[in-house]
């Protein structure tokens, strides 16, 4: 790993996973999809927007809660088929299907803090969970762009501040002898 980079976040979804490290001159995105890495930057001299919202993922909710009200329902057959009362029985399916429905619970009630940097061919999205992360990463990447933008316009200020020497003027053109 280069030393220069620093991961600023790392999320995964269905067929891949997804790092994001800042360099000195922008963003670089790392994805991984089976044995394939694809790499793309956000420079900060190209970035165009960046913003800050929060997403549940649906997907995430609505597979962890049918997994967890899979196995409470395998429970619950269990239960009913013993016909013997013993809420013992249900306890090993409670235990299997309370972290999925956990999960399904925190992220639908909390969510996750998303920053997204567009720059003008590709995009980084950073996902976190923690709200207060996620405005400092937010605030970090709108200083860096103020800087890189504000240090590209003055280099294209002192360019069009160099005077550029001008050709010297021509001599009036003769008036042909045919035309008096």
């Amino acid at each position: 790993m280069n030393p220069t980079r620093t991961r600023l976040g790392r999320s995964a979804h269905a067929f891949g996973r997804e790092d994001v490290f800042e360099v000195p001159e922008g963003l670089e995105v790392e994805s991984r999809e089976n044995y394939e890495v694809i790499r793309k930057r956000v420079l900060f001299e190209e970035v165009q927007f960046v913003t800050i919202h929060r997403e549940i993922g649906v997907w995430f909710v609505i597979l962890n809660g049918l997994i967890g009200g899979f196995f409470l329902f395998l429970g619950m057959v269990i239960f009913n088929a013993t016909q013997s009362g013993n809420v013992w029985a249900l306890m090993p399916w409670v235990v299997m299907a309370s972290p999925f429905l956990i999960a399904a619970a925190l992220r639908a009630i909390y969510g996750v803090n998303v920053v997204s940097v567009f720059g003008r061919r590709s995009k980084a999205v950073i996902r976190t969970g923690r709200k207060l992360k996620a405005r400092e990463l937010y605030g970090r990447m709108l200083t860096r762009v103020r800087q890189a933008q504000s240090k590209l316009e003055r280099e294209v200020a002192e360019i069009a501040a160099v005077e550029i020497p001008q050709a010297p003027e021509m001599p009036p053109m003769p008036i042909p002898e045919s035309a008096s």
